[in-house]
């Protein structure tokens, strides 16, 4: 395989990865309570076995926030930063 195949590759999956963390964050924006996309038995079940379920887990919108920044914004800037061609050499260690 040719590197510039697995780079159209890994650019293809980082944004599949990465636009769906957005649509998933704005699900749970546009329903914190879970009800639209039919997840609200699921948050009773968080409330009970994570930590600080009286702050994190009322509704969807803290778990929506943590979903953009680890998955979204990551995979989204690896997307850009594979798309962009840079003249500089790879790195080897002297």
């Amino acid at each position: 395989m040719s590197i510039k195949f697995l780079r159209k590759l890994l650019i293809f999956w980082t944004l599949f990865i990465g636009i769906g963390a957005v649509w998933g964050m704005l699900m749970m924006f546009i329903s914190p309570s879970g009800e639209m996309w039919e997840m609200e038995p699921i948050l009773p079940m968080l409330q009970q076995s994570l930590p600080y379920p009286e702050i994190f887990f009322t509704n969807f919108i803290f778990s929506g926030i943590v979903l953009f920044f680890v998955n979204g914004a990551t995979q989204l800037f690896s997307a850009v930063m594979l798309c962009v061609e840079t003249a500089m050499p790879p790195y080897s260690p002297s």
